[in-house]
C-alpha cells in the first residue's frame, strides 16, 4: 500500500507479510502526544567548529480526531551541550519549518555530544536533535593490504603485507601498527554456487576475535604480518576471517584497512540445493535434492558413499519457569523417513527425490571420511509455512496462491501452534471490509 503527496512525496507500507510484534516482550512504542508533536532533523551528524547546522522541523497538531495539519514554522533554535550548558550559537529562521545555527568555537571535541532545541511561535513545544562538533582533519595516510594466499588454513601462517604511504607521496616510515582477525560464519563461501547450502542449517556461531602481532613499518613504509589461526571451533559451516590493520599517523590517529579471506578446515564441502528454492513443493510432486562436492578451492570433485537421510520435522513449544516467570522455547522433533548412500561425480550434481505428504522436512548428507555435513530444510504443501512463529500464541495462515483474478476462489488455511479450543474469525478486504465471519 502506497500513499502519495505533493512534490512527489510518497511512503509505503508492506502488507504482504506478518507484522513484527514485540508487545509480548515488554517493548512498546513512543506514547502518542495529546495535542501535537514536534520533530527536528539535522543535515549531518557531525560538524566542524564554525560550520552552519541546517535544521528541519516537522510536526502535527490535532483538531478533533481526524484533522491533522502541518505544524507552525520553526521560530527559534539554540544549541546546548550534553551537560546542560548553552554553547555559543545563534539561530536564524529560514522559512517554514527550517532554521540555521552556527556551531561556535566552544563546541569542540571536549563536548562531542550536542543537542539542538527548537520551539514553535505559538506554543512553547520543543523538539531535540543530537549531533557532534569535532575538530577533525582528513586522513593523511593511505593504507593497502595485500596477501598472496587465497585461503586460510588452521594452524598455518597466512602472510599479509602492509603498505603505508602519505598522500603527498612519502612512505609512512616508522609508524606503529595494530592488527586483529575477526572470525565469523561465511554467508557466501563459494560464489560460483550461491544457491547451495553448506553445513548444518541449524548451526550457529557468534564470532571470535584474535589479536595479531604487528611490527612497525620500515623505511619504505611496509610491514609483514603473519596470521596463524588455531583452536578454531569445530563447525560444519564454512568460516571466514576479516583481518583489520590500523596504521597510526604521527598525530596518534589510526587509519584502518580490512582484508577478508575464507577459512578452510576440511578437505571436502557438501552443497545441497532444492530446485524449488524457498517455495513450497506442491503436494503430489517429487521433492528433489541436488548434491555437489567441492574441494577447499571450490572445484567440483568426486565423492562416493555419501550417506543421506530424510527426516520429517515436527515443531513443538515447551514451557518452563524461571524465577516464577513462565517462558517458552521451540523444539524440533525429527522422525526418520528414508536413508541410504549417494555417489557424487565431478561433472554435475547428484539428485535425490521422494514424493511426500504435506509437512516440514529436512535432508541431511554426511561424509564419514572427512566429517563434512550439510542439511537443508524444505516444506511440502501450499498451506505449510517455511517456519513457525517464534511465539506459541499466534496462528499460521497461508493462501494457496499469491494473487487471484476476479471471480476466483481463494483457499485459506489456518492452524494454531498450540492445541486449544476457541473461536476463529476471518475478515476479507481492507477498507471497506468485504465480509466477516
Amino acid at each position: 500500500m502506497t500513499a502519495h503527496g505533493p512534490d512527489n512525496d510518497f511512503n509505503f507500507l508492506e502488507v504482504g507479510r506478518a507484522a513484527f510484534d514485540l508487545s509480548d516482550r515488554g517493548v512498546s512504542g513512543r506514547a502518542a502526544a495529546r495535542t501535537g508533536r514536534r520533530l527536528l532533523y539535522t543535515d549531518r551528524g557531525i560538524y566542524r567548529p564554525g560550520e552552519t547546522v541546517e535544521l528541519d522541523g516537522a510536526g502535527a497538531r490535532r483538531q478533533g480526531r481526524r484533522d491533522i495539519r502541518p505544524a507552525d514554522r520553526l521560530a527559534a533554535a539554540a544549541a546546548r551541550r550534553d551537560r546542560g550548558r548553552e554553547a555559543p550559537a545563534r539561530a536564524r529562521p529560514a522559512g517554514r519549518a527550517s532554521s540555521e545555527l552556527r556551531a561556535g568555537r566552544a563546541m569542540r571535541a571536549s563536548a562531542p555530544g550536542v543537542s539542538s532545541c527548537g520551539s514553535t511561535r505559538r506554543r512553547r513545544r520543543s523538539a531535540t536533535a543530537e549531533f557532534q562538533v569535532e575538530d577533525f582533519v582528513p586522513p593523511q595516510l593511505k593504507v593497502e593490504l595485500t596477501a598472496a594466499g587465497e585461503l586460510i588454513r588452521p594452524g598455518e601462517a597466512f602472510p599479509v603485507e602492509v603498505t603505508a604511504r602519505y598522500y603527498y607521496g612519502a612512505p609512512g616510515a616508522g609508524l606503529g601498527i595494530e592488527a586483529e582477525a575477526m572470525i565469523a560464519l561465511d554467508d557466501n563461501p563459494f560464489p560460483n554456487y550461491p544457491d547451495f547450502q553448506f553445513g548444518l542449517v541449524g548451526e550457529e556461531f557468534s564470532g571470535d576475535r584474535r589479536d595479531v602481532e604487528a611490527p612497525a613499518t620500515d623505511d619504505d613504509g611496509k610491514a609483514k604480518l603473519s596470521v596463524a589461526l588455531s583452536d578454531l571451533p569445530d563447525l560444519t559451516r564454512p568460516l571466514a576471517a576479516t583481518i583489520r590493520v590500523g596504521v597510526f599517523e604521527p598525530s596518534g590517529r589510526a587509519v584502518s584497512e580490512t582484508l577478508t579471506r575464507p577459512i578452510r578446515q576440511r578437505a571436502l564441502f557438501i552443497g545441497l540445493r532444492s530446485p524449488a528454492g524457498a517455495d513450497a513443493v506442491p503436494e503430489g510432486a517429487e521433492a528433489t535434492l541436488e548434491v555437489i562436492a567441492l574441494d577447499p578451492k571450490g572445484t567440483p570433485i568426486m565423492a562416493k558413499g555419501l550417506r543421506f537421510e530424510l527426516l520429517r520435522e515436527t515443531w513443538e513449544y515447551r514451557w518452563y519457569s524461571v524465577n516464577g516467570t513462565w517462558r517458552h522455547k521451540s523444539h524440533i522433533r525429527s522422525q526418520p523417513i528414508d536413508a541410504g548412500t549417494v555417489d557424487v561425480g565431478a561433472d554435475g550434481p547428484a539428485k535425490l527425490g521422494r514424493q511426500l505428504p504435506a509437512g516440514r522436512y529436512r535432508w541431511e548428507v554426511t561424509d564419514a571420511a572427512t566429517g563434512a555435513q550439510s542439511s537443508l530444510r524444505f516444506h511440502v504443501g501450499w498451506w505449510v509455512e517455511a517456519a513457525l512463529p517464534d511465539v506459541p500464541d499466534k496462528l499460521e495462515a497461508a493462501l494457496d496462491k499469491p494473487s487471484y483474478q476476479a471471480g476466483e476462489t481463494a483457499k485459506l488455511f489456518r492452524q494454531g501452534t498450540v492445541r486449544r479450543r476457541g473461536r476463529a474469525g476471518d475478515r476479507l478486504g481492507s477498507d471497506p471490509c468485504r465480509c466477516a465471519r
